[in-house]
């Protein structure tokens, strides 16, 4: 919906420019404080901006006969506005949204199909008014035929997809939720075990499906043939491959496969706060918790084991439980092992300890940690992963 990736004047490089975008510098926002080439992005305060993306829209709904449905991509980039003029300004992306709908009807009533119009929003009801998107009132006018919630790029492996339908309050409109190609940092690209993971993590947490990013197999294709790369230890994969789009779809093709369900790291883009307890800040002989959501039922899916890692900004002397039993088996070999120690930084370490099973629970699961010294540490990543067999029968990490 406002496309940021050929917006940076320094290329000098008009042939990548719209016409329209080039040709009125005075409809940018002209502040870079969201992110990339955010000072660049069309401002739709102006009558001028909205008219000209119904005017692109209206165009190619009329142009392709084979259109089923119309996304409207608002994560694509999430600036409409400058900073704090979102929520007073909201009422304008309403009506653009409105003459899209119309324009959509008109289209099925001459084609005698009806084509779906949907939208990909932010993962909270708040950040969506933040940036100028009502989803209620879109809802409660029915301008919408389901909705998908995601984050920009980075990907986030724990949506509050429940919380988000509980805030909508529309139990019967479909809500899908993205995943997205990017990892915990830039081009540190999910592993085959946490696409796994994410995708039970969104379906057990009621979506009625997934809504896939940049999930491109270019890499499986041609540069290993059709094969896959395994990282050190023999245990994770990082290469996306076609055939995790027969296990992705349901929780039934998700059953005793392999899988990592990960915290958000709490790395936003565009002045978007994640939904997530990270980093967790443990200090002062305290408990410090964060729950985790876990889609399996490990009581009647019984993994053979269940490994808990972490990342702290330091190494740190602590106590370590899981929903309110202490956990000591740790694993020092695991996270090298289960290629856990990629993007380390300076003094940060990883760890990793088994869990037993009869510790975690389907649904929210809460890790507590009590500093044992004098200092204090943060913990800025965490993932449980089940283990259900073999790599090569059960799926890669």
């Amino acid at each position: 919906m406002n496309d940021l990736h050929f917006n940076d004047t320094t290329t000098h490089c008009p042939i990548v420019y719209s016409d329209f975008w080039h040709s009125h510098p005075e409809y940018w926002i002209n502040d870079a404080t969201p992110g990339f080439n955010a000072s660049r992005a069309l401002d739709f305060a102006h009558k001028e901006v909205r008219d000209h993306k119904l005017a692109m829209i209206t165009e190619q709904l009329g142009k392709y006969d084979m259109i089923d449905g119309f996304d409207l991509d608002f994560m694509r980039f999430i600036v409409y506005f400058k900073l704090g003029e979102g929520r007073k300004n909201a009422p304008l992306i309403t009506q653009l949204v409105k003459d899209i709908r119309t324009k959509v009807d008109s289209v099925s009533a001459r084609r005698g199909k009806k084509i779906l119009l949907s939208v990909r929003v932010p993962p909270t009801v708040g950040i969506c008014l933040d940036k100028g998107l009502d989803i209620q009132e879109w809802i409660r006018l029915k301008l919408i035929d389901f909705v998908s919630i995601g984050v920009h790029w980075r990907g986030d492996p724990s949506l509050p997809v429940a919380k988000f339908r509980k805030e909508l309050g529309a139990v019967n409109l479909p809500i899908y939720a993205s995943i997205d190609d990017g990892g915990y940092r830039p081009r540190e690209t999910y592993s085959q075990g946490m696409l796994r993971g994410m995708a039970s993590h969104i379906l057990a947490q009621g979506a009625d499906g997934i809504y896939l990013f940049n999930q491109y197999y270019g890499e499986y294709n041609s540069k290993y043939n059709g094969n896959i790369h395994l990282e050190e230890g023999g245990q994770a994969c990082r290469v996306n491959a076609p055939f995790l789009l027969k296990e992705m779809g349901s929780l039934e093709t998700l059953k005793y496969r392999n899988k990592i369900y990960c915290l958000n790291d709490s790395s936003g883009e565009y002045g978007m706060k994640p939904v997530s307890p990270l980093p967790l800040k443990v200090f002062d002989n305290k408990a410090s918790n964060a729950d985790i959501f876990i889609g399996d039922n490990p009581k009647k899916t019984v993994p053979l084991e269940v490994i808990l890692f972490f990342r702290t900004n330091h190494p740190a002397q602590f106590e370590l439980s899981v929903n309110g039993s202490k956990v000591t088996n740790e694993k020092p070999e695991y996270p090298k092992l289960y290629d856990r120690t990629r993007g380390l930084e300076k003094a940060e370490q990883e760890y990793a300890f088994v869990i037993p099973v009869k510790y975690l629970k389907q649904g929210y699961n809460t890790v507590s940690f009590k500093e044992k010294s004098t200092g204090s540490f943060r913990v800025k990543r965490l993932e449980i992963a089940l283990k259900y067999g073999d790599v090569k029968t059960n799926g890669y990490f």
